[in-house]
């Protein structure tokens, strides 16, 4: 006698249950996750200029409050002190955090020591040929600076104090006995004293160094 049920073939039914495992299970199945997060070192910025204190850290996952990625601050409780910032020169302070306080360096064209005050660098090394004195006012001229021999009458500035001395003749008496007292008779008029010339006037006889006033 003939089996009620109908055989059907296995195979075709146990490849479509294959196909739609997949399906059947995806939502069953949670997303797996590492559970790390990325530790970062922040640095004390006291003074708020966006720059931090190598020196006082922090690590961790999370940025606190006054803290920042960057640790190169060299003075941290200066806001005006940080990489980048305005140098101020010859005040002292290495705004700048290169290690030095940077100045004003002059050039002096003509070597006498005295520089140029319109031509200027600022560095922290001074340059060949620049000085810090900036009060040449003639850096063409080695004779011309501030410690320079005045010449009156010249027109020339000799020593930069903005004037040219002007000559103020004297009367100067020969004394060629040479005892400090010069012949009234032998005068010249000169803005400097010469060489065997005096300003008195009161020798009586010039030849002879034991006759002046006031002698034995």
């Amino acid at each position: 006698m003939k089996s009620l049920l109908s055989k059907k073939p296995v195979l075709p039914l146990l490849l479509a249950l294959f196909i739609s495992l997949p399906f059947l299970t995806a939502g069953c199945l949670e997303p797996t996750s590492t559970g790390s997060e990325e530790i970062l070192t922040y640095y004390l910025d006291a003074d708020g200029d966006g720059y931090g204190d190598h020196d006082i850290f922090y690590e961790g996952s999370a940025q606190p409050d006054g803290y920042v990625l960057d640790d190169t601050d060299c003075d941290d409780a200066d806001a005006v002190v940080y990489p980048t910032a305005t140098e101020i020169p010859g005040d002292g302070n290495d705004q700048y955090c290169d290690g030095n306080d940077s100045t004003y360096y002059y050039l002096d064209a003509d070597g006498d020591g005295y520089g140029d005050p319109n031509v200027a660098v600022i560095d922290s090394q001074k340059p060949d040929g620049y000085v810090t004195d900036s009060a040449d006012c003639d850096d063409t001229n080695a004779f011309i600076s501030p410690n320079a021999a005045e010449i009156c009458g010249d027109g020339i500035d000799q020593d930069c104090d903005g004037n040219d001395l002007e000559c103020v003749n004297f009367t100067y008496y020969a004394d060629l006995d040479g005892d400090g007292y010069g012949d009234p008779f032998n005068s010249i008029i000169d803005s400097t004293q010469p060489a065997g010339y005096v300003t008195d006037s009161t020798d009586c006889d010039d030849q002879n160094a034991s006759a002046y006033p006031g002698a034995a």
